[in-house]
């Protein structure tokens, strides 16, 4: 990707700065790594950066004139390899050196992490984009009756104590840069005002968007839970499908924005995700499907002819719907399985780790045969011998895998085997026996293994994989990890 590649007209490969200290602090740790005095660092940290003097910088960063870029951390991994590609170029040129050798330096100081680039610490992404205090309303087929959707308050305060004490996600769903929001919808008397009776229906969902610098190019939608007070008429779900489909189109999200993040000017991709396990959860994600295609649907005609500004910003302005719903019945079997239940004996565990140690070489094979050569060499460039190595490997195939270019089935089963082995290629055996030796409830024991293999994700910055092993039933993980491993290494028989 060229230096001059610009998203809706902004740059992707100079780093702004929030301020000149993140600058100064980007440069010494340039001095440490090239053993350099401070004046020669600034100018290769501004060199990094895609300035031509650290002069240049200085005079940008003072003016305030351009948002501060985001760190690698929140960005796609065709904008994070495209910096990495960018800085080395940069740093080569600015030192006379090759390029192995700048690479070798890039990877040690980082530039574009949020060490240097730091998030608003008080605000997530999704709180900058979705407000934790909305309401919508719609009126009712029946006369005199009104619905009325509300997220925020306190139903939202009493839903998430209540979950973070059940089955989904333990406390952290409380913690507010998870991005989670609960719907409650209502119905009632106009004359009822904004503050109905009890709710018919509660909908928890988790919101994270994704960006290329300040450009919003996808929304990852999650059903945690949908709860409802008896059986719901088809009216009641349309009312909820919608309600959820208005709170999406929030003015961020749409290209005119200038205060922060904004949308892609050819709309966003949203993708559906979640697994459905009771017959309310089904209906409310097959209305939502619905609205959400028909919201697709809509923002393609808006584009397709001249419209005024107001027109566009009334649709959600959604280029790609995808729905990646899973659908699960609660088994007996299944409920009382775990996660560390599906090693197929020593041998065939041995056999997995001996393959798993070329993890990097296998994956970078892997990706050129699905014509995502792109990313073969940096899968290749990684060293999973030490801690560090798995982490920053790890790293790696979460980001593919948000960039599309890496099924999840694979993805899942990448991670899974380094978090569970851990480094001496033991930990798994541990666990079996620790289950089958124990007197205590099965069902207690996988849960208190299943947290810990979850504790180990969070370790190793597995974000995607903590919620895993929290949240989808042991029966479908397991599902994921067999189709994961028969993908990226075949069948046991033929290896």
């Amino acid at each position: 990707m060229r230096a001059g590649h610009s998203v809706n007209g902004r740059s992707i490969m100079r780093i702004f700065f929030a301020n000149l200290a993140q600058a100064e602090a980007l440069s010494k740790r340039v001095a440490s790594v090239i053993r350099a005095p401070i004046r020669k660092a600034r100018d290769a940290a501004a060199a990094l950066a895609g300035y031509d003097s650290w002069k240049h910088l200085a005079d940008v960063t003072d003016s305030g004139d351009e948002l501060p870029s985001l760190p690698d951390e929140v960005c796609s991994t065709e904008v994070v390899q495209s910096r990495v590609l960018y800085q080395v170029a940069r740093l080569a040129r600015f030192l006379g050196i090759d390029e192995d050798e700048a690479a070798q330096a890039v990877t040690r100081i980082r530039p574009t992490t949020a060490y240097f680039l730091r998030l608003n610490a008080t605000k997530s992404l999704a709180d900058q984009l979705f407000p934790q205090g909305w309401t919508g309303t719609a009126a009712a087929e029946e006369e005199g009756e009104r619905y009325l959707a509300v997220v925020g308050g306190d139903i939202q305060r009493d839903t998430l104590a209540e979950l973070s004490f059940g089955k989904e996600e333990g406390a952290a769903i409380l913690d507010p840069a998870t991005g989670i929001r609960v719907l409650a919808a209502y119905t009632g008397k106009p004359t009822d005002g904004v503050s109905p009776g009890d709710p018919y229906a509660i909908a928890v969902l988790r919101l994270v968007p994704i960006v290329q610098e300040q450009i919003i190019t996808h929304l990852e939608l999650r059903l945690v839970t949908f709860m409802c007070d008896g059986e719901m008429s088809e009216p009641d779900l349309v009312f909820v499908g919608s309600a959820i489909r208005s709170y999406l189109n929030q003015p961020t999200i749409h290209w005119q924005c200038d205060t922060g993040p904004c949308g892609a000017a050819e709309g966003i991709t949203l993708t559906l995700h979640g697994t459905t396990s009771t017959d309310e959860e089904r209906a409310l994600i097959e209305m939502l499907d619905m609205a959400l295609i028909e919201a697709e649907e809509g923002w393609h005609q808006v584009t397709d002819c001249a419209v005024i500004s107001t027109q566009r910003l009334e649709q959600l302005p959604l280029a790609t719907f995808i729905n990646e719903m899973q659908d699960f019945s609660d088994d007996d079997d299944e409920q009382s399985s775990s996660l560390v239940q599906f090693a197929q004996g020593a041998q065939a565990f041995n056999e997995v780790c001996d393959a798993m140690q070329q993890a990097p070489a296998r994956l970078g094979s892997y990706l050129e045969a699905k014509g995502k050569s792109d990313y073969a060499d940096f899968a290749r460039a990684h060293d999973v011998s030490t801690g560090e190595g798995v982490r920053r490997f790890l790293e790696f195939v979460q980001a593919i895998e948000h960039a599309g270019a890496l099924g999840v089935e694979v993805a899942v089963f990448i991670q899974n085997h380094f978090i569970t082995t851990g480094e001496d290629g033991g930990d798994t055996e541990f666990l079996l026996g620790e289950m089958s030796d124990s007197p205590e409830d099965p069902e207690k024991v996988m849960a208190a293994v299943n947290e810990r293999i979850a504790e180990r994700a969070a370790a190793l910055a597995c974000c995607d994989m903590v919620r895993r092993y929290r949240e989808t039933p042991s029966g479908r993980l397991a599902e994921i990890l067999d189709a994961g491993e028969v993908a990226f290494l075949g069948k046991s028989e033929d290896r």
